[in-house]
């Protein structure tokens, strides 16, 4: 008989009413479980998976299993910049360790004032 091939666990994040969010997660053995946050929950839960994944990632040591990370320095791999199609905005793509990629939307007031302090940060020496 034919081994049967393994369903991968499912994840859906979903806007939901009152402001909320609803994580749903579709084990491989069957079911759901929905967990509805806050966006403050939710932002908290996103910074921690992305500083997760980037400790997961690093070549570094790691930390012992079971430590809890919330919150870190992202290791910024890679980065783009560019206009949106639909409305010609600036928006700025930053790649970090564990392979995700947080795109933003700026204003051209907002985007020029990154601009003028990555250069002022970057003209400075390090000791």
């Amino acid at each position: 008989m034919a081994e049967q091939e393994k369903k991968a666990t499912g994840i859906r994040v979903e806007y939901a009413a009152g402001d909320n969010v609803t994580l749903r997660i579709t084990p491989a053995e069957g079911g759901e479980i929905v967990i509805d946050f806050s966006p403050q929950d939710a932002g908290f839960l996103g910074r921690a998976l992305i500083s997760t994944s980037a400790v997961a990632s690093s070549p570094f040591d790691k930390p012992e299993a079971g430590t809890a990370i919330a919150d870190i320095i992202l290791p910024l791999t890679q980065w783009e910049t560019g206009r949106t199609n639909e409305t010609g905005a600036p928006v700025l793509a930053l790649d970090v360790a564990g392979g995700t990629r947080l795109v933003f939307l700026l204003s051209d007031q907002v985007a020029t004032g990154l601009g003028q302090a990555l250069v002022t940060e970057g003209s400075k020496k390090t000791s």
